[in-house]
């Protein structure tokens, strides 16, 4: 495949979620328009654009199967096919179908053959065309009796039951095209180095994609789990600690998420999979013995080999980042010149030149991270494009009815909380469908409209993005959530009756908390909000449940909206020897105390007396234990921090003064939890200095 080929297929690959998106959307309005003609030459020409471009790139499978996809819409366009549910179900079934062979192919697993279910479901969709659209029914027995005659228990009865054995024996004699297994090699040999874990690898890959689909297996977890131990042990016994090391963690993560009664879901799956795509860089497809031309996508290598993350970049942005980043080329020219003229001893001349030059060189490198955070921007909408299939799919699974209303799609996001930003979504609304509305008789018992509705506003301001996802539901049954938490052994009945309905309402973020009255594919299994809550914890943001009983529920959401490496101000203190930086928007206030505006209570600890309020005074030499020379209250400072609703005060030796924080990780894990930092910036240009998580020291300051 030459340069120019490998451009067009890149461009194919980044904009098949986008097409496949479009699908899906129309599919949707279908349903509810089935005699819209504009709908259904959407679906067509993306189903058309898709088998195109398969074909030009030789993804047979693909291509056979969106070929037998565009007729059936063909028929539909033509009027000898009528758009009815069935028929909307099949367009979306092979929609997530198409999706599965996309992300086998983008994963580059050799080829995108057929699996035994896209098979069968093509020729499913063949036998309906060839019957003007009624089922086939010699294909449909076949199917069932193959998926019969597979079950591991039926395997191993026909050994030993006799006339059960006699009727496959009829059957293979008479019609052995109902028993013809039509299924391919789902996954080809692929190595790591010279280790062939294909079999493994395959088998892990093939639980992800079924979960995908919402095929639901209690033996899932058994098979990832056993897949998983294998492919650590051959990777440990030829010392190859990379690998281990990445698996392990996995495996690790996995089995504290785990809950028997949820089984291998959708958060497990989407965890699995985002560490099996690192994996996967590391194997290699079997080479064939000899040299042979093969189509594009049938070849083995690495993967991603060619396929590259994009971001479509507005040209505006990208022009006004460009130019920022030309002044600082101007301003690193001056800097030039103001060198050479210390150098030549002008020294006090050149002072004003040089406090301008670093003024503007901050305020240019500030409005050029501010360029480059707004071009990662893209509309809030791409995350949320999954959720009317959601909703459609929830409603008929549980028998209710809702409508889904998005305002505030247009804001814009970072790109990267895109995907944790859906599952947090979908987690939300499918609880709020499953036991959130009631059923349409109960609602019409009660007063409303058989349809329930959900609701999702959208707001941002320049740091941060709101969410509101409310219900007209029943809201939650406070005295269900009090005995499940007595009864879990998660509380103690006295300490569940001294609390607030509000703070009741909040434990539904406790893990293995739930209060649907049976497991559904969708709720009950007590990982739902854990998972949210855990979610936006990882991203630095807040989440608040308002319950109204009779009413519904809101959840409220609050998150950065970059993700990347930040940069911030913060504010310069020192401690000893020692200094930290304190996030900005933090900061309430910094002030010298007397000595009446502080007192100690007793088994509270010190106090600050400040206009009105009573803080609690933490001292940053002590909690975190710095050598340095006591000091008279007089010549401390104090700096008045809040996070939320939360106010302390810190005391600190002095205050150095307004810094630019760079954000960076930290690497290593502190001894206690939660971590009194942020993270670690450098300061004045060559020093460290630890970020301080607010939140992290009033939390362990409680303990």
């Amino acid at each position: 495949m030459d340069k120019d080929e490998k451009e067009i297929l890149e461009s194919f690959l980044s904009e098949s979620d986008e097409i496949l998106g479009d699908l899906e959307k129309n599919a949707l309005k279908l349903e509810s328009d089935p005699s819209s003609k504009e709908v259904v030459d959407n679906i067509f020409r993306c189903v058309h654009s898709l088998k195109g471009n398969s074909g030009l790139f030789g993804f047979v499978g693909l291509k056979l199967f969106t070929h037998s996809m565009e007729n059936l819409i063909g028929r539909i366009r033509e009027g000898e096919m009528e758009a009815g549910t069935d028929v909307v179900n099949i367009i979306l079934k092979g929609t997530d179908y198409i999706k599965i062979m996309f992300g086998r192919l983008l994963k580059n697993l050799g080829n995108v053959a057929l699996n035994p279910e896209e098979e069968e479901f093509m020729e499913k969709i063949n036998s309906m065309l060839e019957s003007g659209g009624a089922k086939n029914s010699d294909e449909m027995l076949r199917v069932e009796l193959l998926k019969f005659s597979n079950r591991a228990e039926i395997k191993e009865e026909l050994g030993a039951n006799e006339p059960l054995k006699n009727v496959m024996d009829i059957i293979r004699k008479i019609a052995p095209h109902l028993l013809e297994d039509r299924r391919g090699d789902p996954c080809d040999t692929i190595f790591y180095e010279d280790m062939d874990v294909s079999r493994e690898y395959c088998a892990i890959l093939e639980v992800v994609q079924e979960v995908q689909m919402e095929n639901f297996s209690e033996k899932h977890a058994l098979t990832v789990f056993g897949n998983m131990d294998r492919l650590i042990k051959m990777h440990m016994e030829k010392g190859k600690e990379e690998p281990v090391d990445m698996l392990q963690n996995l495996k690790n993560d996995l089995e504290m998420l785990y809950h028997e009664e949820a089984g291998f879901d959708d958060v497990l799956a989407a965890i699995t999979e985002e560490t099996m795509k690192k994996y996967r860089e590391k194997l290699t497809a079997k080479k064939p013995s000899a040299p042979k031309k093969k189509a594009a996508g049938n070849g083995g290598g690495k993967a991603g080999a060619f396929v590259s993350r994009k971001l479509r970049i507005d040209q505006e942005m990208l022009d006004k980042a460009i130019n920022t980043a030309g002044e600082l080329v101007t301003i690193s020219e001056y800097f030039n010149y103001i060198q050479s003229q210390i150098s030549e001893g002008k020294v006090k001349s050149n002072l004003g030149s040089l406090r301008d030059a670093i003024l503007a060189l901050q305020e240019h490198s500030e409005t050029l991270s501010r360029d480059l955070y707004d071009i990662r921007k893209v509309p809030i909408k791409e995350a949320l494009e999954k959720l009317p299939r959601v909703v459609r799919d929830t409603q008929v699974s549980v028998g209710k009815k809702a409508r889904l209303i998005i305002d505030g799609d247009d804001n814009l996001v970072d790109k990267g909380i895109i995907p944790k930003l859906e599952t947090i979504l979908v987690h939300i609304i499918r609880n709020s469908i499953d036991h959130g509305l009631e059923t349409p008789e109960e609602r019409l018992d009660a007063g409303k409209p058989e349809e329930g509705t959900i609701s999702l506003n959208v707001k941002s301001d320049e740091s941060t993005m709101m969410m509101e996802i409310s219900d007209d539901g029943r809201g939650l049954d406070i005295g269900k959530i009090k005995k499940k938490l007595v009864d879990e052994e998660l509380a103690d009945a006295d300490e569940v009756q001294s609390l607030s309905d509000n703070a009741i309402a909040e434990k539904v973020f406790i893990p293995g908390i739930s209060t649907a009255t049976e497991v559904t594919e969708t709720s009950g299994r007590g990982v739902g909000m854990d998972i949210v809550n855990s979610f936006i914890n990882e991203m630095g943001g807040s989440v608040r449940l308002e319950n109204r009983p009779g009413k519904g529920i809101s959840v409220f959401l609050a998150i950065p909206l970059i993700q990347t490496t930040l940069v911030k101000k913060g504010l310069a203190v020192s401690v000893g020897k020692c200094v930290f930086l304190i996030p900005i928007e933090s900061i309430i206030e910094s002030f010298r105390p007397t000595k009446s505006e502080i007192s100690t209570i007793e088994f509270k600890g010190e106090i600050v007396q400040r206009r009105g309020e009573i803080l609690k005074l933490i001292r940053l030499k002590e909690f975190f234990n710095i050598n340095s020379k006591d000091k008279n209250l007089e010549d401390v400072l104090l700096v008045m921090v809040q996070h939320k609703s939360d106010r302390v005060c810190f005391m600190v030796d002095h205050i150095i003064g307004q810094r630019q924080i760079i954000y960076k990780d930290l690497s290593v894990k502190t001894l206690k939890t939660p971590s009194p930092f942020e993270g670690v910036s450098v300061y004045d240009g060559s020093r460290l200095a630890m970020i301080l998580d607010i939140d992290g020291i009033i939390r362990q300051s409680e303990k």
